[in-house]
């Protein structure tokens, strides 16, 4: 489970055109009114949990609270996080990341105008500059890329693999591909399913030393291989988000924003549900369901914040299954046994459904038994 910490809710120093929060800025209520940072403090103790400070922009909260925060992170876990954009920030900030031992993860789409979604190229600059002397001067780093037109098409891909190679020789060790949301307000930046394909392939080959999730990731998830997978895997209950839970400025619990399509910050259910995934085991592809796929048991339908409606797999799903389908392959000419071919893979698609296995991706003692 990943807490996250929002003191300032969804308030942000920029406007990124594909913002999955936005709707909840234009709502006007997702931010409680109340702002207490001894409420945070006394759920963040009662979730005895490791913790992110999140937003919007977190490191618009007050300096002196966030070292309030990190003080008890630090005693408590010996560690603290925080997601960014550095696009607001301070000399005082990267004193307290050293002090409070806080890994800085950084929202960037790479240099220039390919960041151009988020920020204009001289913003872009500013941070660029911020992000690179974190990694000069040793600090605890990591970076989300979202992928879109901007950065992944076909004559910006060349540039954004060296960026990758720079930051790989800069001590870069870990970055998460995002893939789009898409919506009215994204078709724009949306890449086509052979340009997204064709990039995270690409991606996925950079050498250096950056490890790059997705591909990894849906690798590890067809060899059956133990890992904390990302929440996107997880078959997310919308109504309680479980792997991400938010805790808001007045102290209260929140589910994952992603989730909030209209912006309406609904109440936390009390209990996890399994209707989504039951709902898209037996529901037709062609009705947006996931109902014969072999790769369901992998996928889940992926993050439900990924479609439209929730009740929907996701918008990627034939992006997915192509990667997918080429590590499947991969495997095979190299001899090794994927979930995805063994001839009782609706067994385990069976798995992802049954309630005493939700959340868990494997029955590891079955992988190892012979194939029937």
């Amino acid at each position: 489970m990943s807490i996250e910490l929002l003191p300032v809710g969804v308030k942000c120093s920029l406007s990124c055109q594909y913002c999955y929060q936005q709707p909840m800025r234009d709502a006007g209520d997702y931010s409680p009114k109340e702002y207490s940072v001894e409420k945070m403090l006394k759920k963040l103790k009662e979730t005895n949990s490791e913790f992110t400070l999140f937003g919007g922009e977190p490191l618009l909260t007050p300096i002196e609270d966030l070292e309030i925060f990190w003080a008890y992170g630090l005693e408590r876990f010996g560690k603290n996080g925080i997601q960014t954009s550095l696009s607001y920030i301070k000399q005082r900030h990267f004193e307290l990341f050293k002090k409070y031992n806080v890994h800085v993860g950084v929202s960037l789409d790479g240099p220039g105008e390919l960041n151009a979604p988020r920020c204009n190229t001289e913003k872009t600059a500013e941070i660029h500059s911020h992000f690179s002397h974190l990694l000069r001067n040793g600090y605890n780093v990591s970076l989300i890329v979202t992928l879109h037109k901007a950065n992944a098409a076909e004559d910006k891909l060349p540039i954004l693999l060296k960026w990758f190679g720079m930051l790989s020789n800069l001590g870069l060790k870990w970055c998460r591909l995002h893939l789009l949301e898409t919506d009215n307000s994204t078709e724009n930046l949306a890449l086509t399913e052979d340009e997204a394909f064709n990039a995270i392939l690409a991606i996925s080959s950079v050498k250096g030393n950056i490890q790059f999730d997705t591909y990894s990731e849906m690798e590890r998830l067809l060899t059956g291989e133990k890992f904390d997978a990302t929440c996107i895997w997880g078959g997310c209950d919308p109504y309680t988000t479980s792997a991400v839970q938010g805790i808001l400025s007045d102290g209260t619990m929140a589910n994952c924003g992603r989730v909030n399509k209209d912006g309406t910050n609904w109440q936390k259910a009390t209990t996890r549900g399994n209707e989504r995934l039951i709902a898209l085991y037996n529901t037709p592809e062609e009705y947006n369901g996931c109902k014969g796929c072999r790769f369901f048991f992998a996928c889940k339908g992926e993050c439900p914040g990924q479609s439209a409606d929730w009740r929907e797999k996701t918008d990627h799903c034939g992006l997915l299954k192509r990667i997918f389908g080429h590590i499947e392959n991969r495997l095979l000419v190299e001899g090794k046994q994927p979930i995805s071919a063994r001839r009782d893979i609706e067994d385990f698609n069976l798995m992802a459904i049954d309630s005493n296995h939700h959340g868990d991706h494997y029955d590891y003692a079955r992988i190892q038994a012979p194939v029937i």
